[in-house]
């Protein structure tokens, strides 16, 4: 059956004498996420390549390579959808195919499943998959379910100690910041208020002046009066405050269970995942970036250690992210992914260990390269366990490094810091007594840096 869709009689329709009915509602919050989403890619657009540095960790290691040129036209594609998107009055059938190629680009590389872009997402998807208003509907369950559960992830108390203060650094001093510290306590509970009031219709206007507030100071303090930090959700938080003016303002006739019981098949979906499973992440089953835990404090983080060895045979452009620390070295995933990316390390376990795997080729020895995962905080103590995965550990799934080094030559392996790292594949005969490296167009692994170093046990890489 066709998705139904209201139709405006003309463009004029669209702007203000018509302003606050369903049809420019629709459109101009189509209008909005489409911009996000541009906006989004505009500022992190090697997020969504191959050729880097940083390593890709797709979803299988079934999926295969999607090399240069082909990886920069479907890069291409969406960027040129959503413009033609954001000004077409009604473009389901471009959406629907802008959440198809960005749904399955985003399987090649975990790190892209960013907080925004899966918001924006399902929001866009809405539009291809539901009928008439439902996707006001399904957009405003969405809103409030990320401000609800953005809040109950802060309480712990890593938010409080740790990133409470620093979103105060641009606003007080530091004698001030001590002063208002305890103010970081009822924080959470505003924000998840916030979710839940934006659901109530009597409590709705109060909510999104509430939302406005806080979307207006974490502009200033992420922005470059603040810190300067995470630029790629700048354009996110101006698409947060839109998008909750457009779904929410004037809507004293939407009622709670309007919003939160679903309406379709999709709607469950949305239920599911960002209404249900939200709280798995709290018991560490779900991931966190998949959960709304957006500056909350309550992630997993991860460093990773190498030897001297491993860190003289890196290209220099990840040597930079490295810190020197008691006769090792220490990779700022973070840093990296910022410097390259533009975006925060994804922080989920499996994506920590396969960026790891990419240096174990580089190791001598297993204990070379030591992934130093820092759990999630103790709710109450802030306290976070460690745990210590070495080579041989990180080795226990097929050996499937995200990166390919070149312009190393097997009689120079001093020259191996002029490398670069890029996409590509290692085979293996056995795990850790052979791993050879083939580049493109080489079947026999010889070639300028057919050998680049010494594995462990003397295994060749």
């Amino acid at each position: 059956m066709p998705i139904e869709e209201p139709a405006p009689r003309s463009i004029a329709s669209l702007y203000p004498e018509a302003a606050l009915g369903p049809e420019w509602r629709l459109f101009w919050l189509k209008a909005v996420l489409a911009c996000g989403m541009l906006g989004g890619f505009l500022l992190a657009p090697k997020l969504w390549l191959a050729e880097r540095d940083y390593p890709l960790c797709p979803v299988s290691d079934l999926l295969p390579n999607v090399p240069p040129p082909l990886d920069h036209v479907w890069f291409g594609t969406l960027i040129v959808l959503l413009v033609v998107i954001a000004a077409t009055p009604y473009a389901r059938g471009l959406i629907g195919v802008v959440v198809a190629l960005a749904a399955l680009l985003s399987l090649w590389d975990q790190s892209r499943w960013q907080p925004w872009f899966y918001q924006y997402l399902f929001m866009l998807a809405a539009f291809a998959f539901a009928r008439g208003e439902q996707p006001l509907t399904i957009a405003r369950f969405i809103m409030a379910a990320t401000y609800f559960w953005s809040g109950l992830q802060k309480c712990n108390a890593a938010f409080l100690s740790e990133v409470y203060p620093w979103l105060l650094e641009p606003f007080l001093s530091e004698p001030a910041r001590e002063f208002a510290r305890p103010g970081g306590i009822v924080i959470p509970f505003i924000e998840a208020g916030m979710g839940i009031g934006l659901l109530v219709p009597k409590l709705r206007m109060t909510a999104l002046i509430l939302v406005l507030a806080m979307h207006v100071a974490l502009l200033y303090c992420l922005g470059p009066l603040g810190h300067d930090w995470n630029r790629v959700v700048w354009p996110w938080n101006l698409a947060m405050m839109a998008a909750a003016v457009l779904l929410f303002w004037r809507t004293p006739e939407i009622s709670f269970r309007a919003i939160v019981w679903p309406s379709s098949r999709y709607a469950w979906l949305v239920l599911l995942l960002f209404g249900v499973m939200p709280f798995f992440s709290l018991l560490g089953l779900w991931d966190s970036y998949l959960s709304a835990a957006l500056y909350s404090g309550n992630g997993i983080q991860a460093d990773i250690i190498i030897s001297p060895k491993v860190h003289d045979r890196l290209p220099r452009a990840i040597q930079r992210y490295c810190k020197a620390r008691g006769g090792t070295f220490v990779v700022d995933l973070d840093s990296w992914s910022m410097g390259e990316l533009n975006v925060p390390s994804y922080p989920a376990r499996r994506v920590f260990r396969r960026v790891a795997r990419s240096f174990c080729v580089l190791a001598p020895e297993p204990a070379d390269v030591v992934l130093l995962v820092h759990e999630s905080p103790h709710w109450w103590t802030g306290i976070r366990a460690q745990t210590r995965e070495d080579c041989e550990a990180l080795h226990g799934a097929l050996l499937r490094p995200a990166f390919r080094l070149e312009s190393a030559s097997t009689s120079s392996r001093s020259n191996l810091s002029e490398g670069r790292l890029t996409h590509g594949r290692f085979t293996e005969d056995q795990p850790w007594n052979r791993c050879r490296r083939r580049p493109r167009g080489e079947r026999d692994g010889s070639g300028p840096w057919g050998v680049v170093g010494a594995g462990p046990a003397g295994s060749e890489v």
